[in-house]
């Protein structure tokens, strides 16, 4: 990853790797330029198929991209509240809304994949690199 980084003067590199068409929409996707390795396009969790060609969780950011993005994203979040619950849809009237927590502090929620990948799919300096080596998701304990 990091020869790619360094070779594409990146500002990003996300590793990725394939999986079953059924499988993707469980994963963020992502839609990359052949070639170049170029990211065109990264939907966290589509509805559809887009691609099968997923994120790993692997990351490596320049802090010229990473922190710019990061601010963004933040500026982003005050014009709208702040989605606390993630309902399914079957379940909206559930969710709720917040823009302070019980102590009167403001809730600041950023998520990298939703709110800094699919915006930095716009850059032309975020590529993947694509794996074919063993990969499991591990977000839980229990997937361990």
């Amino acid at each position: 990853m990091l020869k790619m980084f360094e070779e594409k003067d990146a500002e990003a590199v996300i590793l990725g790797t394939r999986v079953s068409n059924e499988a993707a929409t469980n994963f963020g996707c992502i839609v990359s330029d052949p070639e170049s390795k170029r990211v065109l396009h990264y939907v966290e969790k589509p509805e559809s198929h887009i691609s099968n060609l997923i994120n790993c969780g692997v990351y490596l950011f320049s802090t010229e991209c990473i922190f710019p993005s990061i601010k963004e994203a933040i500026k982003r979040r005050t014009d709208r509240p702040r989605l606390l619950s993630y309902p399914s849809s079957e379940n909206l009237e559930s969710s709720f809304f917040r823009d302070q927590d019980e102590d009167g502090e403001k809730n600041e929620i950023i998520r990298l994949e939703q709110d800094i990948l699919s915006d930095l799919a716009d850059s032309r300096q975020f590529y993947v690199l694509e794996t074919k080596d063993f990969w499991r998701q591990i977000k839980t304990a229990g997937s361990a």
